[in-house]
Formats: structure tokens, sequence, C-alpha cells
């Protein structure tokens, strides 16, 4: 395991720095225990939460423009990428059925993923 030597030296350095100061003023512990009691009281409703959340444009997927292939490739290429996209979609399928029949209890999403894993270890 590698270690980032400036954010070592950093955390290192940091650490001495806090051992010369010495402990903490009386006044500078309270201050910091007053702050923490302070963000522990405050509680905010969860139904302003969620009419924040509804407000905000967090939820909204955003808009996705159509890519013109065109531009970066020939049609040629584009035909063989697409051939290529075919063929992986049908061995994944063939693999997904097979997956399907061995583990019935699975769920779909797990079986999909044991069937890349499965194409990857064998093409790779």
């Amino acid at each position: 395991m590698a270690i980032d030597p400036l954010k070592f030296n950093y955390i290192r350095y940091g650490h001495l720095e806090r051992e010369n100061k010495g402990e903490e003023t009386a006044a500078e512990q309270k201050q910091a225990q007053s702050a923490g009691a302070q963000g522990e009281r405050r509680e905010i409703p969860s139904d302003k939460i969620l009419e924040y959340l509804a407000q905000a444009n967090y939820a909204q997927t955003p808009q996705v423009k159509p890519l013109d292939v065109s531009k970066y490739v020939t049609p040629e290429q584009a035909q063989r990428i697409a051939g290529s996209v075919r063929e992986y979609q049908q061995v994944i399928g063939k693999t997904v059925e097979a997956v399907s029949s061995e583990f019935p209890n699975l769920d779909d999403s797990a079986k999909t993923a044991l069937a890349v894993e499965l194409f990857n270890k064998s093409n790779f």
C-alpha cells in the first residue's frame, strides 16, 4: 500500500502542531461543545425537507441530447459497431437465460451481472 507523501506529511505535521500547542483552553473547549450541542438540538420536520427537495431540481434527471454518430465515425464503422453490439447483446441474452435456468432465485440484475462476468472471463 503506497502512502501519499504529501498527505502523510500534512497529517504528521498537523499532529505535531497540536502536540506543541498543548491542551486547548477551557474557553475553546466550551465553545466547541456548545457548537456541537446546538447542531444536535436543531430538528427540521421531514415535511419541510421533502417540500424543499420537491422544489429543488435534485430529483430531476438531466436532459440527454441524442448523439450524432456521423460526426465521429464513417457509416461502415457505425455498421460494424452496431453489429458487434447486437452480437454482444445476443450472447449476453443467451447467458442470462442459462444463468436463469441454473439459479432461478436470483434477481434480474444479479443474473445480468453474472452473465457479463462470464462473458468477460471467456473473451478477455
